[in-house]
């Protein structure tokens, strides 16, 4: 028996909003109520990937 597929329209912005507030995906996938798979997969569609390192070099004086 199949899943019902999962209407992401409604919840791109919400995702996206999440995103920027750096939950994890755990915490994500709990609040909308998906698999944590589900979520990873939808940011990867959207362009939400891992955040970037910054390569910066850190001075202290």
């Amino acid at each position: 028996m199949g899943r019902q597929a999962i209407d992401w329209r409604p919840l791109d912005g919400t995702l996206r909003r999440m995103d920027r507030a750096g939950l994890s995906i755990k915490r994500q996938a709990r609040k909308l109520q998906v698999s944590e798979r589900a979520v990873y997969q939808r940011r990867s569609a959207l362009g939400l990937g891992r955040k970037q390192k910054s390569n910066e070099a850190v001075a202290h004086v």
